[in-house]
């Protein structure tokens, strides 16, 4: 198994030490800063052991990966993941897998013209709480669904915003819901497990005025077996994260996740079960929101490249997190109920909506 790894920025620790944790050394490493990348292998002892590229096309011809992780901004993703599959290298995208239904149309296509996985790092997939609910939602034993919420109340302050000049452009990034909220929304999708049919949506940004795109944002979601959706998504809540939290409403259940990455049962409230709360299912609760899903990601995602079956957090699987993020915008941008799926949309054209940071 040859893995490389496009970006060298703040999220890549974790997938150099998933990788190796399902015992592969990175063959080689790629960031416009070679000193970047220099330092990533050095935290891992790999100085000397992985090639270090700052031309990820040169990297795919001279190392051939079976397997590339691509943690570069968000505007990017699509591009390199389409470079990836020609070059016949499967991938690991970073969330979100595109900023557009036209670029998520060009990912679909590549990974059928060329029968290779792309699997969309949705990590929360992967917490022992978010498999208990999904298996018991999957057996029924909720009942029927009234509704299903999500509430991610961060806190963002201008350091981090300063920290890379992509963050929160329409062009690049988006804003709270397609960068911090889309785990959650991917979530809502997953447990519901059934296709969202509308959306009313609306977006604002209050307290971060040197950035373009939202900083809070609502929506109520319709899905096809008539429940609903409910998503709040913020970083304004001072002075620093607060939960996120995913709750399930059934005729027979009432159970809600939460913590910093969803590792926790808040409350398991179940027709015939024990009543549980406040109980972490990890034996270390994860200290930030990346939560501690990326090594059993990897490890499904290397079983499904090997055996040519779909992965969990499959781009089909996983899409319908970007489709419901832009149909968000769409609804906030014409002040309208928006029905799926979406034609075409892009982040870019929500350029302007609250002025010219």
């Amino acid at each position: 198994m040859r893995y490389a790894l496009i970006g060298c920025g703040r999220i890549a620790p974790k997938h150099i030490q998933a990788i190796m944790e399902n015992g592969v050394i990175p063959a080689a490493v790629c960031d416009l800063s070679d000193d970047k990348a220099n330092l990533l292998l050095e935290e891992f002892g790999l100085s000397g052991k992985t090639a270090v590229y700052t031309d990820y096309r040169l990297m795919l011809q001279e190392v051939s990966p079976n397997i590339t992780a691509i943690a570069i901004p968000s505007g990017g993703h699509a591009q390199a993941a389409v470079e990836c599959l020609k070059n016949s290298s499967s991938v690991i995208l970073e969330k979100p897998a595109a900023l557009s239904m036209k670029e998520l149309s060009q990912l679909k296509k590549a990974q059928c013209d060329t029968g290779l996985r792309i699997g969309v790092c949705h990590q929360n997939r992967f917490n022992p709480p978010v498999r208990r609910l999904k298996k018991a939602l999957q057996e029924n034993r909720l009942g029927k669904i009234s509704h299903i919420s999500l509430q991610v109340r961060w806190y963002r302050d201008k350091d981090y915003y300063s920290q890379a000049a992509w963050r929160g452009r329409w062009d690049q990034d988006g804003g709270i819901l397609m960068n911090q909220c889309i785990h959650g929304i991917d979530l809502l999708n997953y447990m519901m497990n059934c296709r969202p049919i509308s959306v009313k949506g609306v977006i604002q940004n209050r307290f971060h005025p040197y950035i373009q795109a939202e900083d809070v944002g609502a929506a109520i979601i319709s899905y096809e077996n008539g429940a609903l959706g409910i998503v709040e998504g913020t970083g304004n809540v001072y002075p620093e994260n607060l939960e996120e939290t995913l709750c399930v409403f059934g005729e027979k259940g009432t159970v809600c996740l939460g913590g910093y990455a969803l590792e926790k049962v808040e409350l398991w409230r179940v027709n015939g079960e024990p009543f549980e709360k406040n109980i972490s299912i990890l034996n270390t609760a994860p200290q930030n929101v990346y939560g501690s899903g990326h090594s059993e990601l990897y490890r499904e995602f290397i079983s499904a490249v090997k055996s040519g079956e779909a992965s969990i957090v499959d781009l089909s699987q996983t899409a319908q997190a970007v489709e419901l993020v832009l149909a968000i915008y769409k609804s906030h941008k014409t002040r309208q109920e928006v029905f799926l799926p979406l034609d075409d949309f892009s982040t870019r054209e929500m350029e302007g909506s609250f002025g010219k940071a």
